[in-house]
């Protein structure tokens, strides 16, 4: 099941943000990000558990996407997939114009993916990420 998120879903997602992610936001950081009626939150459930997550801000016309994660058991279940069809769904209802993101160089799967949902690399970020420094690949999907 796919719904918007809650505050009360932020301590499970910032958990599952922790043991995804090398840099991990804080449980402030989703309640901040959240907060804002421009933020889109959504979240993967399986059997009452939070599998996943997607955030994207929205800026007038453009959009970011700032966080996608599936917990690993879950991952190739199309979570991903659905967050980010409800994502979309939602942009495009706002009459956001284009979806940017970055997504680590070495990160094989998402950059698959994402290239599968009709992203396209417009760019790089050099040492963009730490822990480990790495360039991000810049992304764009126009709607």
């Amino acid at each position: 099941m796919i719904r918007y998120m809650q505050k009360k879903d932020v301590p499970e997602i910032a958990l599952l943000e922790k043991q995804i992610f090398s840099s991990p936001w804080s449980e402030k950081s989703f309640l901040d990000a959240q907060a804002s009626e421009d933020n889109l939150y959504f979240v993967a459930e399986e059997q009452g558990a939070i599998v996943g997550y997607i955030g994207i801000w929205t800026f007038f016309e453009t959009a970011d996407l700032c966080n996608l994660a599936v917990a690993e058991q879950y991952r190739k279940h199309l979570f991903a997939q659905g967050l980010l069809q409800e994502a979309v769904a939602a942009l495009q209802k706002r009459k956001v114009e284009r979806l940017l993101l970055e997504v680590r160089e070495s990160n094989i799967p998402a950059l698959c993916f994402y290239k599968k949902n009709n992203f396209q690399q417009i760019g790089i970020r050099k040492n963009y990420y730490s822990k480990p420094t790495e360039h991000a690949v810049l992304m764009e999907r126009i709607f």
